[in-house]
């Protein structure tokens, strides 16, 4: 299939998440850059508010990636940076979840971090 986009989560060593994405003419290009599991150093990306619906993490920002973004692994680690982030709501809580789109619930969401 065609990508419309490139969408991931990044983790950092404060185990903050931040949503990335590649519009789908960057997105190929982007994806041979990185690699699951991996720590960079990206520069050259744009920060913009994050979408006001269907927020897959709950931070105010997210990053835009082009072409001209710069990812460079680090191989020399100094914190643990955990593979997985999750936002879980108690069962109960979902009624109260009806309707309201504003950040995704009950997802897994993986990073472009490391499996140290």
């Amino acid at each position: 299939g065609r990508l419309i986009s490139l969408d991931c989560v990044l983790v950092d060593h404060e185990h903050e998440a931040i949503h990335g994405t590649a519009k789908a003419r960057d997105a190929e290009y982007i994806l041979q850059q990185i690699v699951e599991g991996q720590v960079y150093r990206v520069s050259n990306f744009n920060v913009a508010p994050n979408k006001p619906k269907y927020k897959i993490v709950p931070h105010n920002a997210m990053l835009q990636f082009a072409r001209a973004t710069s990812f460079i692994p680090i191989t020399t680690l100094t914190a643990n940076i955990p593979m997985h982030k999750f936002y879980f709501i108690d069962f109960d809580q979902l009624p109260s979840r009806i309707d309201i789109h504003d950040i995704l619930s009950g997802s897994e969401v993986h990073n472009e971090g490391n499996n140290f």
